[in-house]
């Protein structure tokens, strides 16, 4: 995979709102386009041309409810805290290979996707 947008010089932590504007940047880069928004302004979903896992990206977890309602989306990158750029950098390549096992047809990725794992270890 390539490197994605390393060219940040400031190594102090990012905001939940500058880490997610990076986080949707990044995904762009990887092909990944802008789907929706919540009416809030603090989920964003982006998906790809071609279909398959979408990702969200937001600063608060799914409920159940709402995993079962949008099974298209693989994946959640939750920013709810400040965080390095590195650890975002590598959220947000675990997010796209969740996706791309997602749009595969691994199926629920529940157990797996990051909102999941961010869940477990969380600082």
């Amino acid at each position: 995979m390539t490197q994605i947008l390393s060219e940040r010089v400031d190594s102090g932590p990012l905001t939940p709102a500058a880490a997610i504007s990076r986080a949707r940047a990044m995904l762009r880069q990887h092909g990944f386009h802008d789907v929706a928004e919540s009416t809030r302004g603090d989920s964003f979903y982006l998906g790809r041309p071609e279909g398959g896992g979408g990702i969200r990206v937001s600063t608060h977890r799914r409920t159940p409810k709402r995993r079962a309602q949008y099974p298209g989306v693989a994946t959640s990158i939750v920013i709810d805290r400040p965080t390095s750029e590195a650890k975002l950098r590598a959220r947000v390549e675990a997010a796209i290979r969740d996706a791309a096992a997602h749009a595969a047809g691994a199926g629920d990725l529940d157990a797996g996707d990051t909102e999941t794992r961010e869940a477990r270890h969380a600082p």
